[in-house]
């Protein structure tokens, strides 16, 4: 049998349940009363069969029916586990912190995560004491102020500048509060409103995401230290990258912008039109001139087109050839 016990203004209320019950019952949120509880009786303390009076319970919970206490009790309480269960939950409890760790710290040496066999070893050094109770953040907290001269770790962090439109400005801002990111800087403008920030590199996809759909991709987030020398590379979901000085994506992360197309450059030299060369003519087949004129040709004879065009000096010419008379 497992004990829970429930404790409600003055008075402290306890239940007997089977074994393994409760955690399955807390895990899944169903299961039936009669398959959990030994019995429906409601005791002050069940080593010794004190069961609570009708006045003790209406007075710590009220007029509300029997099986509702009993689901509060079983709900609320601190159950008493069994040396398995301890176990499997306070290793659960520890490869959480393990985790945490490994994904938000790194070796400042060398810029690295910290491998997670390497913080085991840390913990067990130290004798870090888990408790399944207490939240994984404040139980890493606590680990961390013992870790020095045992593993040397650096918060990471990733800072940078987030640009939004006027009208998705409350839509960031509550990502940010969603993500407990801290907000450096701000600046409004007519266009909208930039942020400086920085947040922990774990949450970096989740965060991308949430702004993303926060603003319908009406976002730039220009991650610091990334990109080329001295740049700002932009960074969001789908191929969604840019940068300052190295060609930067569209708002919300789209795509890089064409190249521009640039004009030719203009020689300086004078530019100079060219004279439209004349079509070769072709020459007319000529007979042979008569012997006594073939050598020498009289100067004022005209060489006459198909049909006896005109000759020079108005000689006129006839045939092919065009003699002169």
């Amino acid at each position: 049998m497992q004990v829970v016990r429930y404790k409600q203004g003055k008075h402290t209320f306890e239940v007997g349940c089977k074994v393994g019950s409760v955690m399955k019952y807390r895990k899944t949120g169903q299961g039936q009363l009669n398959d959990i509880l030994i019995t429906k009786d409601i005791w002050k303390d069940i080593k010794k069969a004190d069961r609570a009076s009708e006045h003790e319970l209406e007075d710590s919970f009220g007029k509300i029916p029997h099986d509702e206490m009993l689901k509060a009790i079983l709900e609320k309480g601190h159950l008493q586990l069994t040396d398995g269960e301890r176990k499997e939950i306070l290793e659960k409890k520890r490869n959480e912190i393990i985790n945490y760790i490994h994904k938000y710290y790194i070796d400042p040496k060398t810029k690295t995560m910290i491998p997670v066999a390497r913080i085991d070893n840390a913990l067990n050094e130290v004798k870090a004491r888990i408790d399944p109770d207490i939240a994984t953040e404040t139980q890493v907290q606590e680990i961390l102020k013992k870790l020095p001269g045992v593993l040397t770790l650096k918060r990471a962090e990733i800072t940078g500048v987030v640009k939004t439109t006027h009208q998705f400005i409350a839509n960031v801002t509550g990502v940010f509060k969603r993500y407990n990111i801290a907000i450096r800087q701000e600046h409004f403008s007519s266009e909208g409103a930039e942020f400086s920030i920085s947040m922990v590199p774990g949450d970096y996809d989740k965060v991308i995401s949430d702004l993303n759909t926060a603003t319908k991709g009406e976002f730039d987030f220009a991650v610091d230290g990334q990109g080329g020398s001295g740049g700002h590379v932009e960074e969001s979901p789908g191929g969604k990258k840019g940068g300052r000085g190295g060609g930067r994506g569209g708002r919300g992360g789209r795509g890089e912008a064409p190249a521009k197309t640039e004009k030719a450059p203009t020689s300086p030299r004078t530019t100079e039109t060219a004279k439209p060369e004349k079509a070769p003519t072709a020459k007319p087949e000529s007979s042979p001139p008569p012997k006594s004129e073939a050598q020498h040709p009289p100067q004022n004879a005209g060489r006459g087109g198909r049909g006896g065009r005109a000759g020079q000096d108005g000689d006129a010419g006839r045939g092919r050839g065009g003699r002169r008379k």
